[in-house]
Parts: structure tokens; C-alpha cells; sequence
């Protein structure tokens, strides 16, 4: 709230992205990822969800040294976009 909700009221949306450093199996990318797409939805209702979906998802990275976390974070990254895409 104290970040990504600032910048999101400072910065054009195309402009915000979010890094997570040490982002584990995910859980504040997922969180990012699902106000990303919120954000979206309300600038361009008629958009395709699909699209801005992707656009979200452009707009979050993370690294980790343990590479079975980022697989994690990948993988609840993919199934979160394909939730939301109702795929």
C-alpha cells in the first residue's frame, strides 16, 4: 500500500514497474501482478483482459538465489495471469 499504491498515483501506468529482489515463491510479485491488473482494467474497461493481463506482467520481476523459488514464483505468476484471463 505504502509503495505500489504511490506510485501508482504519481507515475502514468505504463511507467510502473515493480522489482522484488528476494522474491521467494512470489507472494508480493502475485500481489503487484493482481494491482497491476486492476489498475488496468479500470484506465481501459473495454481492453481485452488477455492484453492487459500481459501488460501486468510485464511490469513485475524478481530474482532470487534459489532458483527452485523463482521456478515457484514463475509458475504462480502463470497460473494467477491464466485465472484472470478465465483460461
Amino acid at each position: 500500500d505504502r509503495t505500489l499504491n504511490e506510485a501508482l498515483a504519481a507515475l502514468p501506468l505504463e511507467k510502473v514497474t515493480v522489482l522484488d529482489p528476494t522474491c521467494g515463491s512470489g507472494h508480493f510479485l502475485l500481489g503487484a501482478f493482481d494491482r497491476l491488473l486492476a489498475a488496468w482494467e479500470r484506465q481501459e474497461p473495454s481492453a481485452p483482459r488477455e492484453a492487459l493481463a500481459q501488460r501486468a506482467l510485464d511490469q513485475v520481476a524478481g530474482v532470487d538465489i534459489n532458483p527452485f523459488a523463482v521456478a515457484i514464483a514463475r509458475f504462480r505468476l502463470l497460473v494467477a495471469a491464466l485465472t484472470a484471463c478465465g483460461i
